[in-house]
């Protein structure tokens, strides 16, 4: 038991450093961390396209795949994108005056006054459109922040095609640095979390566009403002819990009721009861569930805290990483109880 509190407390200031260190570090290892991931998840596509071609023709036929999607996506969503979100700038004055009308709706027949809140957002909304479009413009006009983009749009894919080449190479490195001895119970470990990481990361991706997809085309349906923008970020954040509830569907529910349209309300409402059962009865239970076995408080707790310190990607991978670690953790114990 001494030994296992010792290794305990080993692994756990190992986190801790390396946690630190990221932390420090974020801001050069986020584009090689988003490369990582990437090369992550598309090595067993690599690994079975290498039956039939070579690993660099394997590698440039998913790039060219890759670069296809993206430019199907400009082509065919951006546009409509752009455009809902003109739409929505130029009727703000509109949206802002049946909100208004609302309220005074409540006010008429609940006697609830209308707050002054409201009054001054009522007088802001005509200004916030421009704010809207001239908030990325300065955020742009930073020259040391385009140019950090620039490099990191330009390192992720030459890192993703490295490690996607070398894989099987550096995890034979990795193991490299572990004591003889050990290394056949490390490679079990490893080739557990990998296991259950891909399998996690794989579902989070499936059950996001699932989602997204079912709330773009219920939006769509209802016309309800930005509905393409509202179901992207539906899918986005649906693996945060609560988040697609309270950034996505109550506002598309707030521009139905200001809208006063049943049709419009009627489809917005099947559209998020839809959504949020397939999300959170179907899809994660069967495709996320079982490789994290968190309670969801905690689930919000990590997702928030990777979020302050490492931005979207600790977002991500704060859950994986979770399940991982205790992962290790219960498969070390039940060793020492076995032994003893």
């Amino acid at each position: 038991m001494e030994k296992y509190n010792s290794n305990l407390f080993f692994i756990l200031a190992n986190i801790l450093i390396f946690g630190v260190l990221f932390y420090l570090l974020k801001s050069i290892l986020t584009p090689f961390i988003i490369a990582w991931v990437l090369a992550f998840l598309f090595y067993p596509i690599i690994r079975y396209m290498q039956r039939f071609i070579p690993k660099w023709f394997a590698i440039s036929l998913l790039f060219s795949l890759i670069i296809f999607l993206i430019i199907l996506f400009v082509i065919l969503l951006l546009p409509h994108i752009e455009n809902q979100i003109n739409h929505f700038i130029e009727n703000l004055p509109m949206y802002s005056q049946r909100a208004y009308n609302t309220v005074a709706i409540f006010d008429q027949h609940l006697n609830i006054k209308p707050t002054k809140f409201l009054s001054a957002m009522a007088d802001h909304l005509e200004s916030l459109g421009t704010e809207l479009l001239a908030g990325p413009k300065h955020i742009l006009d930073t020259a040391s922040t385009f140019l950090e983009f620039l490099m990191d749009i330009m390192i992720v894919p030459i890192v993703t095609y490295y490690l996607l080449y070398d894989w099987k190479n550096l995890s034979v490195d990795i193991l490299g640095f572990f004591p003889e001895k050990k290394r056949d119970s490390v490679d079990i470990m490893l080739t557990k979390s990998s296991y259950i990481l891909r399998r996690f990361l794989h579902g989070e991706l499936l059950v996001m566009l699932v989602v997204g997809i079912v709330y773009s085309i219920g939006y769509e349906i209802a016309n309800v403002p930005l509905a393409l923008p509202l179901g992207i970020l539906a899918g986005l954040i649906c693996t945060i819990p609560f988040a697609s509830l309270l950034l996505a569907a109550l506002p598309a529910f707030i521009f139905s009721l200001m809208a006063g349209d049943l049709f419009m309300l009627s489809i917005v409402m099947v559209t998020i009861f839809m959504a949020e059962f397939l999300n959170n009865l179907v899809l994660t239970p069967i495709l996320v569930g079982k490789y994290v076995n968190i309670h969801p408080v905690m689930v919000l707790l990590l997702v928030l805290s990777g979020g302050v310190l490492y931005g979207v990607i600790g977002m991500i991978l704060a859950l994986p990483t979770a399940a991982i670690i205790t992962y290790v953790f219960l498969d070390r114990k039940s060793r020492v109880d076995t032994v003893s």
